[in-house]
């Protein structure tokens, strides 16, 4: 059934006939995508208009009127749809978890939707719910709210620069680096005080003065071995450094976990135990999502002297971090695989780089390096920090429908393996707070463990709006506002998950309704039409 919209949004001039937009690449991969025929089938009948994928989003964000993700997909928080907001653009999304924190309270409920102050929550799954909402921007004049996407794209960008902006989110990584350097220097203290006193202690006791010069010259024997390996070590970086001019733009392989302990290592004359803990290590499952979601933190790290390692499957991205001056290692990683040799393969390569590289902390991000990850860094005693940035299929809620018995079983072993792996982890992150209360009800981590990060941030200075778009203060720049084409734009990959089904039907709904009431009007308005209020 077409959807009701309000009659004054389809009376000239203000009425505009919108357009649909989809921009993302196609996952054929992804058991979940939709074939590239199917998108362009849906172009032929003009529909929507299908854009490709892109490298940079901003003309396109800057061109739409609203950002729709219709996602049943439990994200952490959607960058694209913070993106927008930093543009100040209204948002559509679902009412659930990760989605529903982009949309600022007081909500107010308007049939099944909940109007806040920067855009509308839909229930998943819903094309009717989509195109009343759809249908609410274009009047433009919502319930008690006069020139509505003006104002939503106003909030919009002071609710991201309040809460997402990625300068908070630094602050909160250097935070946790910061208290755990403070712990490590400590320890190295106390474990040079604890040998003076110890030897003090030989030196006094005459029966003990034999042992005493003992360990003295085996001390000396172990100083000059090392000092040996020092040396010999040193060369080694020197020749590396000359034949590349930076060691970072080496491609480092965990294929070969001499050349990682060598870059693992910062080439000072005369290491001390406290230098060695000046390593970061960043595990993910591509280089792209390193790049593409975390570079601000990364370089900031980086600034305040850390030594950055990212552990990842290679990717298009791997040059581009290289270039940054991050120390990349490659790694075999298939994210969708249930194979247990594929699995322990991985396994085994991050332990042997963890232990090469013996870093001072080590971020674990997406759900195989949370899980393999931070076991092997509990094992090696590395003190390290998961990031939660979705929880996956297996925790994707059925609309009340019993879940299928291979999900059933998926779910409770990874629900084991997380409780496993996490069980000594240090901190468990989280993006949106139905994860990190998921992971307490399925008793996966302790309640001190669990903490919440505001997303993984934009960078509000490179996503800015143009100030015409966001502020008017004339009346002739709000006509001009009010009159320009409107546009309903879909950021994601073309997967049946992130919602574009029901975007493509509310946008049919809406454009048949349209083309009804234009109908009606160019024949006097005669008859009446139950479709409009």
């Amino acid at each position: 059934m077409p959807p009701k919209i309000p009659r004054k949004c389809l009376k000239p001039p203000k009425f505009q006939l919108p357009r649909f937009q989809l921009l993302g690449a196609s996952d054929c991969e992804n058991p979940s995508a939709i074939s590239k025929e199917q998108i362009l089938a849906w172009q032929e009948q003009g529909i929507i208009e299908y854009l490709g994928s892109t490298k940079d989003v901003r003309p396109f964000l800057e061109s739409a009127t609203c950002v729709v993700l219709p996602s049943s997909y439990k994200e952490g928080v959607p960058r694209v749809l913070l993106e927008a907001m930093s543009m100040g653009k209204a948002i559509i999304t679902t009412n659930i978890a990760g989605c529903r924190e982009c949309v600022a309270p007081p909500l107010m409920p308007y049939e099944n939707l909940l109007i806040g102050q920067n855009g509308i929550l839909i229930p998943p799954k819903d094309a009717q719910a989509l195109s009343l909402a759809i249908s609410l921007l274009l009047s433009n004049e919502l319930p008690h709210t006069h020139n509505a996407l003006m104002q939503m794209g106003t909030k919009a960008r002071e609710l991201v620069k309040g809460r997402f902006d990625v300068a908070r989110i630094v602050e909160c990584y250097k935070k946790a680096v910061g208290e755990k350097q403070t712990e490590l220097d400590s320890s190295v203290q106390v474990d040079c005080h604890a040998d003076t006193s110890a030897l003090a202690r030989n030196d006094k006791k005459p029966q003990n003065l034999k042992s005493a010069q003992d360990s003295r010259l085996s001390h000396n024997n172990t100083d000059s071995k090392n000092e040996t390996r020092r040396q010999d070590f040193e060369v080694r970086i020197v020749a590396l450094q000359g034949e590349s001019r930076a060691h970072t733009r080496v491609y480092v392989t965990a294929d070969s976990p001499q050349q990682s302990a060598i870059l693992a290592q910062k080439p000072t004359p005369k290491p001390s135990k406290a230098e060695s803990h000046a390593n970061l290590v960043f595990v993910s499952n591509t280089c792209f999502a390193m790049h593409n979601f975390r570079l601000q933190v990364l370089k900031s790290l980086q600034k305040s002297g850390f030594t950055i390692h990212i552990i990842a499957p290679f990717d298009s991205s791997t040059q581009a971090l290289q270039q940054e001056g991050f120390i990349t290692h490659n790694l075999y990683l298939d994210s969708r695989s249930l194979n247990p040799l594929k699995d322990f393969r991985t396994i085994t390569m991050l332990h042997k780089l963890l232990k090469l590289i013996r870093p001072a902390l080590v971020f674990n991000y997406t759900i195989k390096p949370a899980i393999y990850s931070s076991s092997v860094c509990n094992f090696l005693k590395i003190p390290n920090i998961a990031l939660i940035t979705g929880l996956g299929y297996v925790f994707i809620n059925d609309k009340g429908k019993t879940s299928s018995l291979k999900k059933r079983v998926l779910r409770s072993i990874v629900c084991k393996m997380y409780r496993f792996a996490l069980s000594k982890t240090q901190e468990v992150w989280f993006l949106n707070n139905d994860d990190k209360q998921e992971f307490l009800s399925y008793k996966l981590i302790k309640q001190n463990q669990a903490f919440l990060l505001d997303s993984e941030g934009v960078d509000t200075e490179y996503f800015s709006p143009k100030s015409s778009d966001v502020k008017a203060e004339k009346q002739g720049e709000q006509e001009q506002v009010e009159q320009k084409e409107i546009v309903f734009l879909l950021v994601a990959r073309m997967l049946w998950d992130k919602g574009v089904g029901e975007f493509v039907e509310a946008a049919k709904m809406v454009q048949d309704s349209i083309k009804e009431a234009n109908r009606v009007e160019s024949n006097g308005g005669g008859g009446h039409n139950k479709t409009f209020t």
